[in-house]
């Protein structure tokens, strides 16, 4: 086994690397110091090839969505654009970036570029707060509970809750459900309380199954049924028992993965959303949002998911059963299964976010963990999965090729006008603009709203089905809302057209803007 890990401050000093090997040995709240030094400069092939496999990565990044182009051959990747990584982290102002590699079940090489929000360098080691990507721990655990026969995926899960209003809830709710999005279950508290709060106020909205929709209920009921069924009853001790403890025995130390808090000491990565405002760490309900980790533990708990192809290491059982990572490998409503997002053709599963992303492609037993220091990485995400998923040699990613439809003007003239979003304690009021500007219909807003380097706009494709932006900053939606009003959906927010009411063409009353992150946003 051999992990390069890497720390570029600035510019990289003359193309060269400086190699660590430090692991924090973490078990929620207490910090056990490991050291271990793995020779990488020139000790062996291994890690030479590590190295030189990761440096074509960070210099082969291309765009994740493409126009067709009659000059690119889709079929050979060598014709599409390339960039290195540093004009990428520029394009998309990321300002502090770390990513891990595993190869068949092993660590291969964690690299950081960078600083985080308050100018801290960046290191192989900082721990990072993993927000919504906290929600692979809590899956991991809630199916190893189903391995070992204590939970069932179509159990009703009312008996089992320590609510007394989950309980009286009107239809039955299975873990297959909670995990897939599709019990229909929504808070009545805002976001970021406690599981316990959250589920003395939740309401059941729609039929259990029949309708995807994310919410934070799902991974607080998902708590509480862990550590009710758990021995003794505590939700962190059944992940350190059935998760913690097993990757350690496979890796020969204990994964940097902690819940609440990283150990006293450990380096923290601060952040700072869109919109530049500091990150507060939010890590309530725990299974939804209370995670932290380096870069490389969350790798190998995203490998977990799927079983590691041959390698040169001792063979040791998989995390979970063949059954279940058969089944995280067929996806559901929304694109998720089993507490996963499963990509396109089961080329990857895990979860992507805001933050960054932590897959693993199923054939191989490879996986990939990307964390940013901005709300802004999930682009830069995107192009690196892609980069990995090429030198790796997993199948089914490609950059996606939109062939834009003509653009039907007449049906659009009526959206076209300035769009006020009210401020909120989360952000910021601002105000957004739709034009037809030639045979373009183009999307506006202030300087720093949009996630790439000296954005101001951007362009809306007509596609099948609808628009289409080139970037992935999430969905945006063009409906008509009360009195007739054209309201544009962005990010979560809603913004109403402040100039007179339009008339959409026939058929054209919702015109959605799609996105291939459907990962960012919500849990």
């Amino acid at each position: 086994m051999s992990e390069t890990n890497t720390r570029l401050r600035g510019r990289p000093r003359d193309g060269r690397t400086t190699p660590h090997g430090r692991w924090w040995i973490a078990a929620c709240g207490a910090a056990i110091g490991w050291l271990a030094t793995i020779a990488c400069g020139g000790g062996g092939d291994a890690p030479r090839a590590a190295r030189q496999s990761a440096d074509r990565v960070f210099a082969n990044l291309r765009p994740a969505v493409v126009l067709a182009d009659a000059d690119a051959d889709p079929a050979d990747p060598a014709s599409a654009p390339r960039f290195r990584l540093r004009e990428r982290m520029a394009h998309y102002a990321v300002e502090g970036l770390a990513v891990s590699a595993v190869r068949r079940g092993q660590p291969a090489w964690t690299r950081v570029w960078g600083e985080d929000a308050d100018g801290r360098e960046l290191e192989p080691e900082t721990w990072f707060w993993l927000g919504d990507l906290s929600s692979l721990g809590a899956t991991l655990v809630a199916l190893r509970l189903v391995d070992e026969g204590t939970l069932g995926l179509d159990e009703d899960l009312r008996p089992r809750s320590s609510s007394a209003v989950v309980r009286r809830l009107p239809r039955a709710v299975d873990l297959r459900q909670v995990l897939g999005q599709t019990s229909g279950l929504r808070p009545a508290e805002p976001l970021g309380v406690r599981a316990e709060t959250l589920l003395a106020e939740i309401r059941q909205a729609t039929e259990p199954g029949t309708r995807f929709e994310r919410s934070e209920a799902n991974w607080a009921l998902l708590e509480d049924v862990v550590t009710a069924a758990s021995e003794p009853a505590d939700f962190v001790g059944a992940f350190e028992r059935l998760v913690l403890e097993p990757l350690a025995v496979r890796h020969g130390g204990e994964p940097a993965l902690a819940w609440t808090d990283p150990p006293q000491g450990a380096l923290r990565a601060a952040r700072r959303g869109i919109g530049g405002e500091p990150i507060e760490v939010d890590p309530q309900p725990l299974a939804a949002r209370g995670l932290w980790g380096t870069p490389a533990g969350l790798a190998l708990l995203a490998a977990s998911l799927v079983e590691a192809q041959a390698s040169t290491e001792a063979p040791h059982p998989p995390l979970l059963s063949r059954r279940l990572r058969r089944e995280l490998e067929e996806p559901g409503l929304g694109g998720w299964k089993l507490g996963v997002q499963v990509g396109d053709e089961a080329a990857w599963v895990g979860r992507r976010s805001a933050h960054g992303l932590a897959v693993a492609h199923p054939a191989s037993g490879d996986a990939l963990a990307v964390l940013t220091t901005t709300g802004r990485g999930d682009e830069l995400a995107a192009e690196i999965l892609l980069a990995v998923a090429e030198e790796f040699g997993w199948s089914g990613l490609e950059p996606e090729r939109l062939q834009p439809r003509p653009l039907k003007v007449e049906g659009l003239i009526g959206m076209v006008g300035t769009y006020r979003f009210e401020g909120s304690a989360a952000a910021p009021a601002v105000d957004l603009g739709l034009s037809l500007r030639g045979q373009q219909l183009v999307l506006d807003a202030p300087a720093g709203f949009f996630p790439w380097e000296g954005a101001t706009s951007t362009v809306l494709y007509p596609v099948r089905g609808g628009l289409r932006m080139l970037e992935r900053p999430g969905e945006v939606h063009m409906s008509l809302g009360g009195g007739g009003v054209w309201e544009l959906r962005y990010a979560g927010r809603t913004g109403r057209k402040v100039s007179a009411a339009g008339t959409a063409g026939e058929g054209e009353s919702e015109v959605p803007v799609r996105s291939l992150d459907d990962g960012r946003s919500g849990h």
